[in-house]
């Protein structure tokens, strides 16, 4: 009787799990569409979430704009100070067209626009700290704003969630907002370090 028992108990125990895989088997195609099915959904939700953090840094950026015309009527006129490889709306341009066949490939280069201007800072006033450190440095020493700070916290944000997301995660007029923003953040940090510069 133990013995019986004991394969009883065992045959218990091993059911279940050969029911549940059993059952999986039957509806295997079922299974596989409702995971793609869920897959887009989660990444249209990803997309949503990117588009309402890049609409926020739209708005931050915006209001530096408006905080600063004259700044931007003096930019207007005064010839550039240093020689740039390629003018900002070639780059842009170049950007726009990459952004239409791979947005994450756009994003990822873009952000590495603002880390260029930032490595100038860098070279010439602060070698020794990290881009947010110069980034609150420069807030701190009033070059740039508290906008300007919180512009480059959501497009680093967003460049990272961009860069995990999946391929279809970021459309590509998001990743055309993205680097419109990003190049206007890499002028204004550009121009903080001249402005730091100038004054040292």
């Amino acid at each position: 009787m133990g013995h019986v028992d004991a394969y009883v108990q065992i045959l218990g125990y091993a059911v279940w799990p050969l029911t549940v895989l059993a059952i999986a088997g039957a509806f295997r195609t079922e299974l596989a569409a409702l995971i793609r099915r869920m897959k887009r959904i989660e990444g249209k939700g990803f997309a949503a979430e990117f588009e309402a953090d890049l609409t926020m840094a739209e708005v931050e950026r915006a209001a530096i704009a408006k905080d600063q015309p004259e700044r931007a009527a003096k930019e207007a006129t005064e010839e550039p100070r240093r020689p740039i490889p390629l003018p900002p709306s070639a780059v842009e341009a170049v950007l726009v067209a990459v952004a239409r066949q791979s947005p994450q490939a756009a994003i990822e280069q873009a952000w590495t626009e603002i880390q260029m201007a930032i490595n100038v800072i860098c070279r010439q006033s602060l070698p020794n700290l990290a881009p947010d450190q110069i980034i609150w440095h420069l807030q701190r020493e009033g070059v740039v704003s508290v906008q300007t700070g919180a512009v480059f916290v959501r497009l680093h944000k967003l460049r990272n969630d961009a860069r995990h997301a999946d391929q279809d995660g970021v459309k590509s007029d998001a990743a055309e907002r993205y680097v419109k923003l990003a190049l206007q953040l890499a002028k204004d940090i550009r121009d903080a370090g001249d402005a730091m510069a100038r004054a040292a």
